[in-house]
């Protein structure tokens, strides 16, 4: 996870949530640490009393808006015209052919926003 970043880094991005024993890791790995970015839902659940610790060192703790786990495949203009294209009365296997993608997931795109397989 922190292997990417050189011993003298002062910023690093951390997928996990902070305690007491890993900001204390962390600030022997990285001397040099001034930022620590967290996803927001991890910020949200970090203790106040780790954050006011890593600020009294000088280590400010940002929340950033990366969110967890896989990126999308698929873009939303992408997503938008399977939606607009099966609502217009195109098959879902039309749609699949047309766009490179497979029919599968067109129909995984159309039950996430909620539209009701003919």
């Amino acid at each position: 996870m922190l292997n990417n970043y050189p011993p003298d880094a002062e910023e690093v991005y951390v997928p996990r949530r902070l305690s007491a024993n890993l900001a204390t890791q962390l600030l022997q790995r990285f001397p040099k640490l001034k930022r620590i970015l967290v996803p927001q839902s991890i910020y949200k659940m970090t203790s106040k009393r780790v954050l006011e610790a890593l600020a009294a060192v000088g280590v400010e703790v940002i929340p950033t808006g990366r969110s967890r786990g896989r990126p999308p495949k698929y873009s939303e203009d992408v997503i938008n015209e399977v939606c607009t294209r099966y609502t217009h009365g195109e098959s879902a296997s039309k749609i699949a052919r047309d766009m490179g993608i497979p029919e599968r997931t067109v129909y995984y795109i159309l039950s996430r926003r909620g539209l009701v397989r003919r």
